[in-house]
C-alpha cells in the first residue's frame, strides 16, 4: 500500500511538472504574437493605458506615460485600423523582434503595419509600431 501511494504521488508531481513546463514553455514567436495581438486590441478599442501594458519599459523610461498616450491616440487618428488581417512571423534576432500586419480600415483599404518588439526580462514588449 505504501508503494502505491508513492508510485501515485510521484505520477501527480511529475504531471504536475509536465503541465507548468508546457504552460511556460511558449516559443518567443508566440509570445511575440500574443502580445501583439493583445496590443493592437487594446488600441482597436481606444484602450491606450492598456496598451502601455504590453509596451517596453525602456521606451516608457524615456518618454513617459502621458506621451505615449498621447502618440498612441495621434496613431489611431492618422491609422483608421478596422479589422487585422493577418500577423505575420516575427523575425527574432537576439532581444528584438519585428513582425507585420496587415489590416483594413473602415473605407476598405488594406495597408501594413510593422512592429518593433524588445524582450525585457521573459517578456517580449512592443517598442513602435508604424
Amino acid at each position: 500500500m505504501k508503494r502505491l501511494i508513492t508510485v501515485s504521488l510521484i505520477i501527480t508531481s511529475f504531471g504536475t511538472l509536465l503541465g507548468a513546463c508546457e504552460q511556460s514553455g511558449q516559443s518567443d514567436g508566440e509570445a511575440i504574437q500574443e502580445t501583439t495581438s493583445e496590443f493592437i486590441n487594446a488600441f482597436l478599442n481606444d484602450q491606450f493605458s492598456r496598451c502601455l501594458d504590453f509596451m517596453a519599459d525602456s521606451r516608457r523610461d524615456i518618454e513617459g506615460d502621458i506621451s505615449l498616450i498621447d502618440w498612441l491616440y495621434a496613431r489611431r487618428m492618422i491609422r483608421d485600423i478596422a479589422i487585422i488581417l493577418y500577423i505575420g512571423e516575427p523575425t527574432i534576432a537576439g532581444t528584438t523582434a519585428t513582425l507585420w500586419l496587415d489590416v483594413k480600415s473602415a473605407l476598405g483599404i488594406v495597408s501594413t503595419i510593422q512592429i518593433s518588439l524588445v524582450k525585457e526580462g521573459d517578456e517580449w514588449r512592443i517598442y513602435n509600431f508604424k
